[in-house]
């Protein structure tokens, strides 16, 4: 991954933007290790449908979190610090929102329209965020 990551930052002369590329893979492979675990133990026949939407949102949930403190890391500390507040909140969040399915106060399919609804929204915060930096 740090191969990988060193060539794209190389290839792509993203000197200025290398924290939020950093950001991202690192990220997006937490993302995929953390969908990785949780698939574990369940059959087959449950890996498409929602519990793939599922595993997509969080892959892209972490790689956009992760993208949001590369940017934080190479502006300020008062950022790092707003952005991981608010990016724990979320993903405690997120972690807690299974314990409200197992105790039927929410839907198995309203559980991936929250994830994917914040994912998508975190997702559109951090491009306008960045086009606002470029411009």
């Amino acid at each position: 991954i740090l191969i990988l990551i060193y060539i794209i930052i190389r290839i792509g002369n993203l000197k200025k933007e290398r924290f939020v590329v950093i950001g991202a893979m690192l990220g997006a492979g937490f993302g995929l290790v953390e969908a990785c675990y949780l698939i574990k133990g369940i059959d087959v026949s449950q890996l498409f449908g929602l519990n793939l939407i599922e595993r997509a949102f969080t892959i892209l949930f972490h790689t956009t979190s992760g993208a949001l403190i590369g940017y934080a890391w190479g502006k300020n500390i008062r950022k790092i610090i707003l952005f991981l507040g608010i990016l724990i909140l979320i993903n405690t969040l997120f972690h807690y929102l299974p314990i409200l399915v197992y105790s039927k106060l929410f839907s198995a399919a309203l559980l991936n329209i929250v994830l994917a609804f914040i994912s998508l929204i975190l997702l559109f915060g951090a491009t306008l965020l960045f086009k606002k930096e470029q411009a």
